[in-house]
């Protein structure tokens, strides 16, 4: 998305009572995603063409006579894509666009260097899916130094306590951070991030506000982090289950778990569009939602006595969110249903092993033990769920709204070019959540799993990685960047 369309939109957004989104490529990624595709076509979205795929009749020879064919038959090309005789002149064009970069009307964070024959192309092929006549020169991320002034703790909507740092507010690359998430307290202590202390912040990816380190030699007084023994919400004693990073709140009523459970749903799940975190917030601070139920219980009336509601937004607010009682597919409901230990894949494995929720609510805790990737603790906490009298009303309750509680098409697996192949992720990636990777793989036929086994083919490793790694390569398993992630889903 060019800045100037950005602007242009988020001046759009702000006229109809929305929020502006806070990047171009949050914005693009965004325009892309809607399930209406005349928002997307309202959107001012461009593009540079690269290549050519599938060609009959057409003999290209390099990759310059392929953007020339492409730019002759009124495909839109890069004009500032050039041909260098020598790596001197790549290294020379590199430094020059990192100062230039500001010109240009939409973001960069690199350039991409290619062999220009074909030939060559196909005699150098590529390694693990990452081929070896391409290279992506990328530029420092842009980097700050500022005053970290607290690390507080959220609550998690499985209990799972979540630090994060409240910066003295600080520009980086055009953007004001004042926050940055912080993974856990092991990978805290493992950088010496310290209360107090000035530390350098980066915007990872050009998108995500990170903590780096601290800037020079800690300052006198500060210690190092420690998690809360007790909840800071409900004061019950926290646990850390052995094998795990996170510490955890295991109080099941918790009030941390109702809201982020509200959040979770409409940001992943149900990806309700015009209904954010900040309006989820307001919501239940003025108690017009305390649950998923209420949530499709809302009116328009109610939306506009809020701030930040008007006629439009609110219309369109309701629609999109009793649009998703037909949308959500089961895997993703179970998922919104906020079962101790079952995320996107464990989910989906349930939805597809038991086919609709009655067959599993009445499934034994062996039974439940057959589906990939569930040993007998997570099947006992499934079956213990489905249990309990609160959670089987909710389930009726949201049947009877018009949920989908049975496997549709969705849910089912797809055939193609990566069918037979399984992969994990396993930490922070940089462009993509850990849904939209899951979500890319699964598109191509892959299949994503939570564990580590000898039929796993590769461990996509993103920023502060869990053990997987360790156990990839114990069993040998290729360990994948988010570079080769890239070049997995693009071949």
């Amino acid at each position: 998305m060019p800045l100037s369309g950005f602007r242009e939109l988020n001046e759009r957004l702000v006229a109809d009572g929305k929020k502006p989104t806070p990047n171009p490529r949050n914005a693009a990624a965004g325009s892309l995603r809607q399930k209406n595709s005349a928002i997307t076509a309202e959107r001012p979205l461009s593009i540079w063409a690269y290549g050519v795929g599938a060609r009959d009749g057409l003999e290209l020879t390099s990759h310059w006579q392929t953007l020339e064919w492409l730019r002759e038959h009124g495909f839109p090309t890069n004009p500032f894509a050039e041909r260098l005789d020598s790596i001197e002149a790549v290294a020379a064009a590199c430094r020059a666009w990192e100062k230039r970069r500001a010109e240009l009307d939409y973001e960069i964070d690199g350039i991409v260097i290619k062999v220009d024959d074909l030939a060559q192309q196909r005699v150098l092929g590529a390694l693990h899916s990452r081929p070896r006549w391409a290279r992506a020169f990328k530029w420092a991320p842009m980097t700050a130094v500022t005053r970290l002034n607290k690390i507080l703790i959220r609550v998690g909507r499985t209990g799972a306590l979540n630090p994060w740092a409240l910066l003295e507010p600080v520009e980086v690359g055009g953007v004001t951070i004042s926050r940055a998430t912080l993974h856990n307290e092991e990978d805290i202590n493992r950088k010496q991030i310290r209360e107090g202390d000035d530390v350098i912040v980066q915007r990872a990816g050009d998108v995500i506000p990170q903590i780096v380190g601290p800037a020079g030699a800690h300052r006198r007084g500060t210690k190092e982090f420690r998690m809360p023994t007790h909840c800071p919400l409900c004061g019950t004693e926290i646990v850390k289950p052995e094998g795990e990073a996170m510490h955890r709140c295991p109080n099941r009523a918790c009030p941390s778990r109702g809201l982020e459970t509200l959040i979770n749903w409409v940001q992943g799940p149900a990806d309700i569009d015009g209904v954010g975190e900040q309006t989820v917030r307001v919501l239940w601070d003025t108690g017009l939602v305390r649950s998923l139920p209420d949530l499709y219980r809302l009116t328009k009336e109610q939306l506009l006595e809020l701030d930040g509601f008007a006629e439009i937004s609110a219309s369109n607010a309701i629609r999109q969110i009793d649009q998703s009682r037909h949308d959500v597919p089961f895997s993703r409901v179970l998922l919104g249903l906020n079962i101790a230990g079952i995320g996107w894949v464990l989910a989906q494995n349930l939805a597809r092993h038991f086919g609709d929720v009655d067959r599993l609510m009445a499934a034994t805790p062996e039974e439940v033990a057959e589906v990939e990737g569930f040993g007998a603790d997570r099947a006992e906490a499934v079956v213990e769920w489905f249990a309990d009298d609160d959670n089987r009303r909710l389930v009726d309750e949201l049947r009877a709204i018009g949920l989908r509680f049975e496997l549709g098409e969705e849910d089912k697996p797809v055939d193609g070019r990566l069918t037979g192949a399984q992969y994990v992720i396993t930490g922070t990636l940089e462009r993509y959540s850990r849904e939209q990777a899951r979500e890319a793989l699964e598109a191509l036929g892959a299949k994503v799993s939570d564990s580590v086994s000898k039929k796993t083919t590769g461990v996509v490793v993103g920023e502060s990685p869990g053990s997987k790694v360790a156990k990839a390569q114990k069993a040998g398993v290729p360990l994948l960047t988010e570079s080769d992630l890239d070049a997995l889903l693009k071949e």
